[in-house]
């Protein structure tokens, strides 16, 4: 009878916890910044550790390479250095925003160059871009109306095109975006014709749609968007005077998903790594915090701990792929979500 008991008890716990590991990738991983997760089987990243070859398309079965991007100003070449995001279309296309080239640019899934987006609506310029759905696009821009949509149509994007545009004097909360640096602070990712943004500093979620902002969300730690300057000039915000905000954004069906942190780094910490300082900013780049959020209306559900702390964090179907880079060797695991989750 107690053998009986043990194994329901057992039961219970396995489908409450729920997080089954189902492989890792780690041979070809060295010092991702984001991943994109192309299928079930191939994932994108974007790693800092080759310079040659930044982005990269993994067989997560397999851990190799099937095809990269080549550093370069060229035609289906990318920047090494500067910020990146990835949206995709419901075939499988990557629209991919390159700030350090200031251009728009789409791929298939295998990173073989198909065309870029060009027009003078992006001849001015943009901090970010991503696509709402197949034939809309978003950018995001340093000035009053910093928020535009945007109908591509044969690959260009001209005045004429605008959709939608948003002032930043409509939505006091974002009022801090009007420094330029915290524009290049966001987390992206589009699902079924919506798009979705965290902040890298904020607690705050947004949602945004063809006909324009759904819903602007707060969770439960209520940071607002840091507004920093050293010397009179715009800046990131210095370690420890401001709450570190999301880590990644994913959705899925139901909800969207925020790796959140919500740390405050003291100056004890910064001391004991003053001589690997690397290593802190690398571990405060991880969570295990996720928080859920309701996809349609944007109202939070709930926080759940992750397995692992989690540098990025993509939902694919049933499955979730969580980048470590602080445990031993830098890694992807892929688990099984739960059941409850």
């Amino acid at each position: 009878m107690a053998k009986v008991t043990f194994i329901i008890v057992l039961s219970l716990l396995v489908f409450k916890t729920g997080w089954v590991k189902l492989g890792e990738l780690k041979e070809t991983v060295f010092d991702p910044e984001q991943t994109l997760i192309l299928d079930k089987d191939r994932i994108l990243i974007n790693d800092h550790a080759l310079k040659e070859f930044p982005i990269r398309n993994i067989s997560f079965s397999s851990d190799s390479l099937i095809s990269e991007l080549r550093h370069g100003r060229g035609p289906g070449e990318v920047s090494s250095i500067f910020y990146k995001a990835f949206t995709k279309f419901t075939n499988g296309d990557i629209l991919l925003w390159d700030a350090g080239l200031n251009r728009v640019t789409v791929f298939n899934t295998n990173l073989e160059y198909k065309y870029d987006v060009t027009g003078k609506a992006l001849q001015k310029r943009v901090y970010q871009a991503a696509l709402i759905n197949d034939s809309t696009l978003v950018t995001i821009e340093y000035e009053d109306f910093f928020l535009k949509a945007w109908r591509f149509n044969d690959k260009r994007i001209e005045e004429s095109d605008l959709l939608w545009k948003h002032s930043l004097k409509e939505i006091p909360e974002l009022e801090s975006l009007r420094n330029p640096i915290m524009l290049q602070t966001l987390y992206f990712t589009n699902y079924d014709n919506e798009l979705y943004i965290a902040f890298e500093y904020s607690s705050l979620l947004m949602g945004i749609n063809e006909e324009g902002i759904k819903f602007l969300k707060d969770g439960p730690d209520a940071i607002p968007i840091p507004n920093p300057r050293i010397d009179g000039q715009f800046s990131l915000p210095i370690m420890g005077e401001h709450p570190e905000g999301a880590r990644d954004i994913t959705a899925d069906d139901k909800h969207v998903y925020v790796v959140f942190s919500g740390k405050n780094v003291s100056k004890f910490e910064q001391m004991r790594y003053s001589f690997k300082f690397e290593d802190l900013i690398d571990k405060i780049k991880h969570s295990k915090r996720l928080w859920i959020f309701d996809r349609n209306n944007g109202s939070f559900i709930r926080e759940e701990k992750l397995p692992l702390a989690a540098r990025t964090f993509q939902i694919y179907q049933d499955e979730a792929y969580i980048l470590n880079t602080i445990e031993n060797h830098p890694k992807i695991i892929k688990y099984q979500l739960p059941k409850d989750l």
